[in-house]
This record gives structure tokens, sequence and C-alpha cells, in this order.
């Protein structure tokens, strides 16, 4: 997934950003208050930065290093950049797992979901949105 965005962070910011931003608010809707949230695929970082204002304990992951930067301009803080499925954090880590958009450009999927899972505490959500294959 690294070489999908590499050299488009920018032009991504100002087109497909948009579009995924529409489902930021259901990827965070009936969450706790307080909810320890990672967010794969973080893009710009707008759906970290709705969990921050709705006081989660959110953090982003990356794949694409320019990507990462973006975010981490708008975040104020560290993106780690990794890729699914091998992300750098300890199993059962998180309250909520989101990846908005990700699934789609990974070359396993089902490997790439089981990783969400994987760092999702027991009991923990795991959200995730695709674009379908319909017109």
């Amino acid at each position: 997934m690294t070489g999908v965005w590499t050299g488009v962070a920018e032009a991504y910011a100002r087109s497909f950003a948009g579009l995924c931003a529409g489902a930021v608010p259901t990827m965070l809707d009936g969450l706790p208050p307080g909810t320890r949230l990672l967010d794969v695929g973080c893009g710009t970082g707008a759906l970290v930065a709705e969990a921050r204002r709705r006081g989660h304990d959110a953090v982003a992951v990356e794949a694409d290093p320019e990507m990462a930067a973006l975010a981490q301009g708008r975040l104020g803080d560290d993106v780690a950049v990794a890729a699914l499925p091998d992300l750098p954090h300890a199993g059962a880590g998180f309250d909520a797992v989101t990846a908005n958009f990700v699934l789609n450009h990974v070359d396993d999927p089902r490997a790439s979901a089981r990783e969400l899972v994987r760092v999702a505490a027991p009991g923990g959500r795991v959200r995730a949105t695709i674009w379908t294959s319909a017109p």
C-alpha cells in the first residue's frame, strides 16, 4: 500500500480526503468518552483530529511517509509510519481501531482485517469502511 499515495499527499488532501471525511462521524459515533483509539491509514489525520475533539485518546498510523507528515502537521504529534498487515503495536492495546477506506488499498485485505482485530482489546470495536464496486 505504501506506493499508492507516494507523491500525491497534497493532491489527496484536496480531493479524496473530503470524500473520506464524510464517514468520520459514523466511525466515531457511540464510542464511550476517553476511548483509546488507533486510526490505521490515517491519511490527513481528520478522523484522529475529530476523535480527539470528542475526548478520545487517539493515535494515528499511516503507510506513506509523505501522508504521515501531512497528518503530523495537522495533529501536532508523531504519526507512526507502518502498513497493514504489519502494525507496530502490541496486541489488544486499543478500545477501538478504525480503518477508513484503507482495506481497498492493501495487498491482502483478509490478513489486514485480522491485524486490525489483533490490536483491538477483547470486547473492543473494529470499524472499517470500503469503496463498493457498484457505480
